[in-house]
């Protein structure tokens, strides 16, 4: 395999190692290696892939001389014209497979000659994805794809935005279950539009609208709602320059607030089950010094990302706050963002204790926070010692979803707590109910598959009409579905937007049984 970085030549193999990473990036980037070496974005490229080299061998093909499109439109539009044409356009991009091979073997393989080999190179199980890397100081990690963490059991965590995302290597198609990540440089884009531009990466593809590059969406969001401060370098957007360039891509912005952990809990799972991402605009806290927790900055620090999965890691549900009913998504005990100062799918815990923290005048009670692997103490403190406190959600919508899920949330509470009063025999023990929004034709399948349906209530479902858009609670004992009640997502609040009930066959515990 090549040993030597050689960046005129048209690609490389190498053996993984974190070292390999810092000389391929070194190479690009007009970085230093030590400065490459502390960036917290290397932290987590070491835990990522050390966690797939422990389970056999890893090899990095390097492509030295790749045009991205997304970085071709920020060099157009800016670096273009810096002095004596310090920046290049064209970056490097770096391909992982979970395979042992060299040079001589993959040209073999591409050429012919080794039918199962490249049969491997071109499967999601050995492919893991690339990393562009952009040819600019500092910032230089460009569009990122990266598989997630294999299902463990039982299987918690979920990624329900990822997609197959396609690349090309020397001819070969490769492929990848992903979401887009990339670092923000702080000249076209700022956390906020590198949270908005994965965002909306996936929302193109549920609602055929535009993907807008990096800089495209930092125009958008300022065009209409412009600052006292230069757009470009930009440094970051408020909560309406987001929303304008949500509602400039085609959508529609659902600005929902965080009022304590369950509501978090609540709304990213009933959203991410529909595969839509959310951005997440939280306050940061650092608590490396554990008698003196701090905000992170002097003025105070906000950061934007992009929340792309959940860990149904807690073993039961628990109510919701001021009420008895009991929701599956309480059983999160992780989300997993999209953070550019981070990672790709980076974990963030709950279950963090609330923080009184010393603000610039006055001490401030903080109602509930996020655990991060960001370093407190300007960088210097190990990770995890800043805390997020979340202030607001920004959903990206298609226009027709109409029906808010505070709204059902509130119905099915109502409904939950009729039914315990009630005492019904046909509910012996208490629901736990499983909230999301989904689609007409996904009942449907769902229906229609199911062996705990009755056939008047199967062909009820299957022949009636429906909107492309359903709010779905589903009624659950012991994991077993009892009822779902079906919410049409494209009505008005005024109206009467239930749809319809359906029953599942269970016995006396709760446990579904075939009907006979």
């Amino acid at each position: 395999m090549s040993e030597t970085v050689d960046a005129t030549k048209p690609f490389q193999v190498f053996p993984y190692d974190d070292d390999v990473l810092v000389r391929v990036f070194a190479a690009v980037s007009p970085t230093p290696s030590d400065q490459i070496r502390d960036k917290p974005q290397l932290d987590y490229f070491r835990s990522y892939f050390g966690h797939f080299k422990a389970r056999g061998p890893l090899t990095v093909v390097v492509e030295w001389k790749y045009t991205d499109r997304d970085y071709l439109e920020d060099f157009a539009a800016y670096y273009v014209r810096c002095f004596h044409g310090k920046y290049a356009s064209l970056c490097a991009r770096l391909h992982f497979f979970s395979l042992e091979f060299d040079e001589n073997t993959l040209r073999a393989a591409i050429g012919g000659d080794l039918p199962e080999l490249l049969q491997k190179l071109q499967s999601p199980e050995h492919y893991c994805g690339f990393v562009v890397a952009k040819p600019l100081p500092k910032k230089f990690i460009g569009r990122t794809c990266l598989k997630t963490y294999e299902p463990d059991s039982p299987e918690r965590r979920h990624y329900p935005v990822a997609h197959l995302c396609a690349a090309h290597l020397l001819g070969m198609d490769v492929r990848v279950y992903s979401l887009p990540f990339q670092e923000q440089d702080t000249v076209a884009a700022a956390c906020a539009t590198s949270a908005l531009w994965s965002t909306l990466q996936a929302t193109a593809r549920l609602f055929q609208h535009e993907i807008r590059s990096p800089i495209e969406i930092t125009r958008i969001a300022t065009e209409q709602s412009p600052s006292l401060q230069r757009d470009v370098p930009n440094h970051g957007l408020t909560a309406l320059q987001m929303a304008v360039a949500v509602r400039k891509s085609g959508l529609e912005p659902e600005l929902i607030g965080t009022g304590c952990a369950s509501d978090l809990q609540a709304t990213t799972y009933a959203y991410l089950r529909a595969g839509i991402p959310l951005v997440m605009n939280a306050a940061l806290f650092d608590v490396s010094d554990t008698q003196n927790p701090v905000p992170l900055a002097e003025n105070g620090a906000y950061h934007a990302v992009a929340i792309t999965g959940f860990s149904l890691g807690c073993a039961s549900a628990t109510a919701y706050p001021g009420t008895s009913t009991l929701l599956r998504s309480s059983r999160i005990d992780e989300l997993y963002v999209h953070d550019d100062q981070i990672g790709p799918f980076a974990r963030m815990e709950f279950g963090k204790p609330a923080k009184t923290v010393n603000g610039k005048h006055k001490p401030e009670q903080i109602g509930f926070t996020l655990g991060s692997f960001w370093r407190g103490a300007q960088g210097t403190a190990a990770p995890g010692t800043v805390l997020f406190a979340p202030i607001a959600l920004i959903v990206p919508l298609y226009h027709k979803i109409r029906i808010r899920f505070d709204s059902v949330l509130h119905w099915v509470l109502q409904m939950d707590a009729e039914i315990r009063s009630n005492a019904q025999k046909q509910f012996p023990q208490a629901l736990e109910w499983d909230i999301f929004l989904t689609t007409g034709a996904e009942v449907k399948s769902d229906v229609r598959a199911s062996v705990d349906v009755d056939s008047e209530q199967k062909w009820r479902v299957l022949e009636r009409p429906l909107p492309r858009f359903v709010w779905r609670a589903t009624g659950c004992v012991n994991e077993a579905k009892l009822l779902d009640v079906l919410f049409d997502a494209t009505d008005i609040d005024s109206g009467d937007f239930v749809l319809d009930c359906i029953l599942y066959a269970h016995d006396r515990e709760g446990t579904a049984r075939p009907i006979r």
